[in-house]
């Protein structure tokens, strides 16, 4: 069954599969799974806990442990398959308003311009807009005057809506893309290129949402989640969902146990 089936081209249930393969695990930068636990081993070793908070870590190693089980299924799931999927449903929104607000003649003249001009063109709009605002911010604008620069507002925004559209896809396509191709080292260039921008634009972005939501794990742990973000993403696509759940799972469940020895010796 396909999710969308012209627009998604994944089937709904496409990623559940499982196989594994030494040689194709050791093709990948597997060895970045052990930054995390590293990082967290160093900070055990450079500072000391307070007798309650080695208490609650000692009392508390089993919801742990099943905490670490439950992110390894859901945030896989999220991630790795419905936002991702849903987020190729967004951006395929997102190039179709592109193709069919550029169809409009005003906004495909514009959009025609040398770069140079192009850029001129949408300063000279907003300030243009901006001066429709304050006329119909005056109390003395009168009720004609006022309906013109209303639509000379509805006009920019429109304008300024297609711009921000056409950046995003250029942003994607000309500099993320490439760029997240490079730093992978062209482990997800099937997934990038393979598709359309939409695919490799929702893969990318899809991770991003992973990142921000352990934003609350510091700077090191914001560009860590990344990494593992992408990584899980190799591991998806090369043995299956279930795979990357399993890894997710165990990748926190050996961080949890770090904090836990940590906490134990710590308390003799």
């Amino acid at each position: 069954m396909h999710f969308f089936p012209a627009v998604v081209p994944f089937k709904l249930g496409e990623l559940f599969f499982f196989r594994f393969s030494w040689e194709a695990f050791s093709n990948l930068p597997w060895t970045l799974l052990l930054l995390g636990p590293a990082l967290t081993l160093i900070a055990t070793l450079l500072t000391r806990n307070g007798h309650k908070e080695n208490r609650e870590i000692k009392t508390q190693l089993g919801y742990n442990l099943w905490t670490s089980i439950k992110a390894g299924i859901f945030e896989e799931a999220a991630f790795r398959w419905l936002i991702f999927f849903s987020l190729i449903i967004g951006f395929t929104l997102d190039n179709w308003l592109i193709g069919w607000l550029s169809s409009i003649g005003w906004i495909g003249s514009l959009l025609s311009l040398p770069w140079f001009s192009l850029i001129l063109a949408v300063v000279g709009i907003n300030v243009l807009g901006l001066v429709a605002y304050a006329v119909i911010e005056s109390k003395s604008t009168g009720l004609f005057i006022s309906t013109i620069c209303l639509v000379i507002l509805v006009i920019v925004g429109i304008f300024d809506f297609t711009a921000l559209l056409i950046f995003t896809k250029f942003w994607y396509v000309k500099v993320m893309i490439p760029a997240i191709n490079w730093l992978t080292l062209g482990k997800l260039s099937g997934q990038l290129f393979g598709y359309s921008w939409m695919v490799g634009a929702a893969l990318i972005s899809a991770n991003g949402k992973f990142q921000d939501g352990h934003s609350y794990q510091g700077c090191i742990g914001w560009v860590n989640s990344w990494v593992i973000g992408m990584l899980m993403f190799c591991f998806v696509f090369s043995f299956g969902l279930p795979f990357a759940m399993l890894i997710h799972a165990l990748y926190d469940i050996l961080i949890k146990v770090i904090v836990y020895v940590d906490a134990m010796i710590e308390s003799l």
